[in-house]
């Protein structure tokens, strides 16, 4: 009897899709299943430390030109690939396997319903429904999140639970702070001009910034500024020790940054609507300083007035999905079994979520908008 086996499509252009599926590759190692990866989004060779994914295939599929912090439409369309992209969509056999999972990738997505192939959705935005806190119109881009990447079944996870099938954010759990007598702020904003970045920071006194930036292959040192290139291990370990994080407004950075108690002052991009909607959720719930325009006079006051933030711990949701995964494949649930166990499922990992205030661990809603506590 042939192990199950899954294809587990993966949207490449943010770090934060292939963050996930790291932690879910190395959970269905762990359990023995087999799997088959597709990326796609950039480049093959833009991609960096991919060693977890053993089955690797890369794809031109869809997604967005960013410049200077701000979304080029008209470029995105420029650079579009539509005949090759539906060609990777027709070509792509998805019937050979049991399952297929999909992180926003749509060339995976729309195969799989071309093929009536079982397809579980799992990423950020499919937790931007009705209830979670969305920018006012936008009608084009909530259609482009809907029907972006189709599947059967939609898990969508988020710092609250705005819909049943919202999950806790899924990170790595063995995250934990690292004390460092030498205090630096961290910056990860790959998506604005790096120089310009550079020099700002350059223009705040008395603080040591360590930048990972897409446009450097080797450390560099200006003034104030430890500039590296980018690197899963090397991050890693300035995330842990640092003092606070200064990042663009997606969801995997600032989770991991709220799960280590770091302070957060983040920038959406302009013109992209799940970083808008995240800007909003994260005031809402008092979790980050949000600002719309980089300068001087915001960082100065970010570094020098921010307090220290309780931790918020997030249970292991990563092993929990691929248990599921491979129930719905063992067991042939029904999309109504499926989606009562997923429901269940949201129910016990939101009750594990922990905040952390001093030496104490409590669960509670004290501090959450009227709105949302009684949610």
């Amino acid at each position: 009897m042939r192990s199950p086996s899954i294809l587990y499509g993966v949207q490449g252009t943010g770090n934060g899709h292939i963050s996930r599926a790291r932690l879910m590759a190395a959970e269905f190692t762990r359990i023995g299943i087999d799997v088959e990866y597709l990326f796609s989004g950039r480049a093959a060779n833009n991609y960096f430390d991919m060693e977890e994914f053993t089955r690797l295939n890369f794809g031109t599929g869809l997604s967005f030109v960013t410049s200077q912090g701000r979304i080029r439409k008209l470029k995105t369309l420029k650079q579009s690939q539509p005949l090759r992209y539906a060609r990777e969509v027709l070509n792509l056999r998805t019937d050979r396997h049991d399952l297929i999972i999909s992180d926003f990738e749509p060339t995976a997505s729309w195969a799989a319903r071309l093929r009536k192939t079982p397809t579980l959705a799992l990423g950020h935005q499919y937790a931007l429904d009705a209830t979670a806190p969305q920018p006012q119109g936008e009608l084009f881009a909530k259609w482009v999140i809907r029907h972006f990447a189709p599947a059967d079944t939609r898990i969508g996870f988020h710092w609250h639970r705005y819909g049943r099938l919202t999950l806790p954010p899924m990170i790595d759990t063995e995250l934990t702070p690292i004390d460092n007598s030498q205090a630096f702020t961290l910056v990860y904003l790959p998506f604005e001009d790096q120089n310009e970045i550079a020099a700002l920071l350059q223009q705040i006194k008395g603080e040591h910034f360590v930048m990972y930036s897409p446009n450097t292959t080797h450390q560099i040192q200006r003034r104030n500024i430890s500039i590296y290139p980018l690197s899963k291990p090397g991050f890693k370990h300035h995330l842990q020790r640092c003092n606070r994080v200064i990042c663009n407004t997606g969801f995997e950075l600032i989770s991991e940054a709220l799960h280590l108690g770091i302070p957060i002052l983040t920038r959406p991009l302009i013109g992209q609507f799940e970083q808008q909607a995240n800007a909003l959720a994260l005031k809402e719930l008092n979790l980050a300083t949000i600002t719309r325009n980089l300068g001087v006079l915001s960082l100065d006051k970010f570094i020098h007035t921010t307090q220290p933030q309780k931790r918020i711990l997030y249970p292991n949701v990563a092993r929990e999905l691929a248990a599921f995964c491979q129930r719905q494949i063992t067991e042939g649930m029904s999309a109504q079994q499926s989606d009562t166990t997923l429901e269940e499922l949201a129910r016990s990992l939101w009750a594990q979520v922990e905040h952390q205030a001093g030496d104490t661990l409590h669960s509670d809603n004290t501090e959450l908008p009227p709105r949302l506590a009684a949610a």
